[in-house]
């Protein structure tokens, strides 16, 4: 399964190039700018390649996982509807906000824990957490404040959400949850930006506000408000969007 870089690779890039020192006056590559340019690439590329891999592999480890559930119980019940809602889910790619759908898939019978920790094996998990170090270490060269943010959260693995990332406060710290199966679909500058976006969340008092403001106005047009405020400091998302996929 192939998956090209997205227009915002390419843009970068390309911004990146024009800045290299007297190119186009000169004609002559400044080495240093030419390796830094390669290193550029060269990081997403194994990025977007580990992701692409990992996606496969824990993919088809949930369908093996579904299939044997439908021999062992003789029914395509819940866990075939549990794979299906989790399809739709992924196709539509939402990277989280504000701790939004840590519980919203309810479905009787259904114990994701149990298909979480049959799927995503500890190879699995330890290889999903190198990935987002790496797509970390993106933030920490733009800037040291998200990436050391990220660095002092605790990291958990939820299948049960609607969207890549979301982030709750638990004993008095702070929880960036993961959906593997959405997360891993995304470019690695969008999940850069996911990571971001959530900890403007944080900053910006958003978990408290929306329990506050949901009381008096529609909880999901207070979670689009609060997405477009923060969407204002991510450079791979529009500032209407709801997500940044």
């Amino acid at each position: 399964m192939q998956r090209n870089l997205d227009k915002d690779d390419i843009r970068d890039a390309s911004d990146l190039l024009t800045h290299i020192d007297g190119w186009e006056k000169t004609g002559s590559y400044d080495e240093k700018a030419i390796e830094a340019l390669d290193r550029w690439h060269a990081k997403r590329e194994r990025i977007h390649r580990e992701a692409e891999a990992l996606y496969t592999q824990i993919y088809a480890a949930y369908e093996a996982y579904v299939d044997s559930y439908e021999e062992q119980h003789h029914s395509m019940e819940p866990e075939r509807i549990a794979a299906d809602l989790m399809n739709h889910n992924m196709s539509d790619s939402h990277i989280g906000t504000i701790g939004r759908a840590l519980d919203e898939i309810q479905i009787e019978g259904t114990d994701f824990a149990i298909m979480q920790q049959a799927v995503m094996t500890p190879a699995f998990e330890q290889r999903l957490w190198n990935i987002l170090h790496d797509v970390n270490s993106l933030l920490l060269e733009e800037d040291q404040f998200f990436g050391y943010f990220y660095l002092q959260m605790a990291h958990r693995i939820r299948f049960d959400m609607t969207s890549a990332f979301g982030i709750n406060l638990k004993q008095g710290g702070y929880v960036l949850y993961v959906n593997p199966f959405i997360l891993l679909r995304q470019p690695p500058d969008v999940m850069k930006d996911g990571i971001k976006r959530e900890i403007l969340h944080i900053i910006s008092a958003h978990l408290m506000r929306v329990k506050t403001l949901s009381q008096s106005f529609n909880k999901t047009a207070v979670h689009m408000a609060m997405d477009m405020v923060v969407n204002d400091y991510l450079e791979h998302v529009d500032r209407d969007a709801v997500t940044v996929a």
